[in-house]
């Protein structure tokens, strides 16, 4: 009796140790997923950017942030709020945009104009796309397309 009662024990013990799919009565905005875009090199009606573009933007993205949030001064408004009136992206988190350009933009006041490229990124830094403001459309953006 004992023998056959070890092997029952020890595969009652496994199967409690497997994963159910039951679907989570309290789901956290702050904990699920959030698809990302694969960083692409991508064309911006003509101008082209590589992945290192849009590498070097998120990160430094992520450090001209870090320094305002430190209280550190001579930075610009990078990175901004993006409204995302276009609709290009489905997010449901809050979005930002900082200047996409061939190298890095530091994101200083002394940095110059940002251009009209921008990498989009959700608030955990991870990218969503690249876009552009089309000529002569005001302050509106466009999508850039992967080249990959």
């Amino acid at each position: 009796m004992l023998f056959t009662l070890k092997p029952t024990i020890l595969l009652a013990l496994a199967l409690t140790a497997i994963a159910s799919p039951i679907a989570n009565p309290n789901p956290n905005p702050e904990t699920n997923l959030v698809a990302r875009a694969a960083v692409k090199a991508v064309d911006c009606n003509g101008v082209k950017f590589t992945t290192t573009d849009i590498n070097n933007a998120l990160k430094e993205a992520k450090v001209v942030q870090t320094a305002k949030d430190d209280g550190k001064k001579g930075y610009g408004k990078y990175p901004e709020y993006y409204g995302n009136a276009e609709k290009l992206f489905t997010s449901t988190s809050n979005l930002y945009e900082y200047p996409l350009v061939d190298g890095t933009y530091s994101g200083t006041t002394s940095a110059g104009e940002p251009g009209k490229y921008r990498v989009i990124m959700n608030e955990k830094y991870k990218y969503m796309g690249s876009v552009y403001h089309p000529a002569g459309t005001g302050n509106t953006f466009k999508l850039c397309t992967n080249t990959e």
